[in-house]
């Protein structure tokens, strides 16, 4: 029985943009069931490692945890364990459970290098996560902006700020974002004996400060720049609509977390809210929280590397 490296919503949207074939050789060789030795070596040395998983009510959110270089470690080629940072702030504080799905993206800011993997949760506790590697791929390092850590800040377990509209700070802070990060999952129905890997994933969007543009209160847009044509967002989307997104403020440590439903809205089927692209990524919140100082860093952008930025 053949397997096949990507599911049917990342094939639709492939087949879509014509790549579909191209990409079924490259999958086959980049996506593996495991960590190779360079992966197991970059995630043990960061700092920060950003988390896409469902609270006990299903809802997905995205998040960020962190430390000193080394609590994130890979005892074996399958496996990571993260030592939780999470306050009781965070909507996904005492929400993992053994066998749940989950999603992690390790992104050094200073390189601009990342790696994204998935899979399912062996093991959870007030102070550890340990994480079952059902899939690992690398990405490249477009439209990163580079950052270094400036400063260290205590971090305060204060009560989250409900979010229920996209006003006032808020707003504000989206506006001025040159960074964010996407959650999304597939269906259940979609994995298979012939699609093992349908699962969650966190990925990483970046553009020149504005590139986010709000429509309304509650609605977001912003332009699916060019990319590997993995399309694992995309294809999520295209057979789930529950989505997350996480927008941190590097120079206060604040994160804002927004769940809400998200569609892929193509240039050839008419107007696009942000022109001069072939897609759009539609994201309509349901609900959010403001988490004040939840990172301990602060991070300064320092400019390099920003030639693949989109305008």
């Amino acid at each position: 029985m053949q397997t096949q490296p990507f599911h049917a919503g990342e094939r639709e949207v492939q087949t879509r943009v014509g790549v579909a074939d191209k990409m079924a050789a490259v999958g086959e060789k980049v996506l593996r069931p495991y960590l190779i030795e360079q992966h197991r070596a970059f995630y043990a040395h960061l700092p920060m490692l950003l988390v896409a998983s469902a609270d006990c009510r299903d809802r997905l959110w995205a998040t960020a945890l962190y430390g000193e270089p080394g609590f994130v470690a890979s005892p074996d080629e399958r496996t990571l364990s993260v030592k939780l940072s999470l306050s009781a702030s965070d909507p996904l504080f005492m929400q993992f459970t053994k066998g749940q799905r989950y999603a992690v993206l390790g992104l050094e800011f200073s390189s601009r290098r990342r790696n994204r993997a998935n899979g399912r949760v062996i093991a959870a506790s007030a102070d550890e996560l340990v994480l079952e590697v059902e899939q690992s791929f690398g990405n490249c390092p477009k439209y990163i902006v580079p950052r270094e850590i400036c400063a260290h800040s205590p971090v305060d377990a204060v009560q989250p700020e409900a979010i229920s509209s996209l006003l006032g700070p808020v707003a504000e802070l989206i506006s001025e974002v040159d960074t964010l990060f996407i959650a999304s999952r597939a269906a259940p129905a979609v994995g298979s004996l012939t699609e093992p890997m349908a699962g969650y994933d966190i990925s990483h969007r970046g553009g020149v400060v504005g590139f986010v543009h709000q429509l309304d209160t509650h609605t977001l847009a912003f332009a699916d720049f060019r990319g590997n044509n993995f399309f694992n967002t995309l294809g999520n989307i295209m057979t789930d609509t529950e989505t997350a997104l996480l927008f941190i403020d590097y120079q206060s440590g604040d994160h804002l977390h927004l769940n809400g439903e998200a569609s892929l809205l193509w240039a050839d089927d008419g107007p696009l809210p942000v022109a001069g692209y072939a897609r759009n990524v539609l994201f309509r919140m349901k609900s959010g929280y403001w988490v004040k100082q939840a990172s301990p860093y602060r991070w300064a952008n320092t400019g390099g590397g920003q030639g693949d930025i989109p305008a």
